[in-house]
């Protein structure tokens, strides 16, 4: 086990690239918050946004809630997943970005005393004829291929991937593209999805995006750090390697999947998903999501929750409608194996109606 550990430590520091020589337009990158939308104040310096995520779950256990899960995890209700204003800041070479949310998702997902904020950072460029950017506060975490913004994902239930990695990291990132394909991204931050220092000692993190064609986007993620074992309590260094894919054809067919492995104290875990949505008609769209889960020594998800060595499967099949440009509403059915409530239902199922305005 030890030689599997040098070996993971070994692939965080050595990342190898294969460059090809075509040039590509934009894809947008699902795993980050969207920068581009919003309302344009006064001049091109100030923008603002605003987005409300409100669902309803429907399902045969009497409880009131998901176990485990952070984001729509209420049951047999209405309420607000998430609600936020998104107010971003530019010049030249200064920005700043302040993201304050509300609803189940932050009361779940952030500890007493911590600021409710998804984002909440400033950046400069120091070197006025570079690209290299410094971004210090609380940033939007780059692991897998969701946010916790519904609006930017083919599915609207976080995946099983997106729920045990940070939504968010404390700390500086220093970011630098290297033409057109390719941006680097390195994290000093305090620790795995700790806006205050829980763990002590600081973690890194080395981000790489890179496009070999308009219609695919390709992330890696490697993290290093000293955290907290979920079922245990106790703590030692910890090691993850995270990568997701993106494509869209712009043809009616969108593609994404994700895929990530880590280690600590000689426990592995591991997960795997695929997401893909085809439209049917005019601007409706179905979707459809397979996914895997394994931590059999709890590790991130505590071991009352995933039992199984085998690991936890999962699908879900969804109907999404955008109405006009700032209305998205969506029926989706999702199975999940293991005890998610009290009365030990397996497979979980539940129903969600979900309706989101954005500016």
């Amino acid at each position: 086990m030890k030689r599997v550990e040098r070996s993971l430590r070994s692939g965080l520091i050595g990342i190898g690239l294969v460059l090809v020589h075509t040039a590509v337009a934009q894809i947008a990158n699902t795993g980050f918050a969207d920068s581009t939308g919003g309302v344009r104040l006064g001049n091109a310096q100030l923008a603002l946004g605003a987005s409300i995520d409100v669902y309803r779950t429907f399902s045969r256990t009497d409880h009131e809630e998901i176990t485990g899960l952070v984001s729509s995890s209420r049951l047999n209700e209405w309420n607000v997943n998430l609600a936020l204003l998104d107010v971003r800041f530019r010049l030249d070479r200064v920005r700043g970005r302040l993201i304050p949310g509300f609803g189940t998702y932050m009361e779940r997902n952030y500890a007493p005393g911590e600021p409710r904020l998804l984002e909440g950072n400033v950046g400069f460029r120091p070197f006025p004829r570079s690209d290299l950017w410094i971004d210090i506060g609380i940033l939007g975490s780059p692991f897998t291929n969701e946010t916790p913004i519904a609006r930017d994902h083919l599915m609207y239930a976080r995946s099983l991937s997106a729920e045990y990695v940070p939504y968010f990291l404390s700390g500086a990132r220093a970011s630098l593209p290297f033409g057109k394909r390719i941006t680097a991204y390195a994290y000093w931050v305090n620790g795995w999805q700790q806006v205050r220092d829980q763990v002590k000692g600081s973690a890194g993190l080395v981000q790489i995006e890179y496009r070999p064609h308009s219609t695919w986007l390709l992330n890696l993620n490697a993290f290093t750090g000293r955290e907290q074992h979920a079922t245990t309590g106790t703590n030692a260094p910890r090691h993850f390697l995270d990568f997701y894919c993106i494509h869209d054809n712009a043809r009616g067919t969108r593609l994404t999947g994700s895929a990530y492995a880590g280690l600590q104290s000689g426990n592995a875990w591991q997960q795997a998903n695929l997401i893909m949505e085809r439209t049917l008609r005019s601007r409706l769209s179905a979707s459809l999501r397979a996914e895997w889960f394994r931590d059999p020594s709890g590790v991130v998800l505590p071991t009352a929750l995933t039992a199984l060595d085998r690991g936890l499967f999962g699908f879900a099949l969804g109907l999404r409608l955008p109405i006009e440009d700032h209305v998205l509403v969506r029926a989706e059915y999702r199975a999940l194996e293991g005890t998610w409530t009290p009365d030990g239902r397996s497979p979980l199922t539940y129903f969600t109606l979900h309706a989101g305005l954005t500016l």
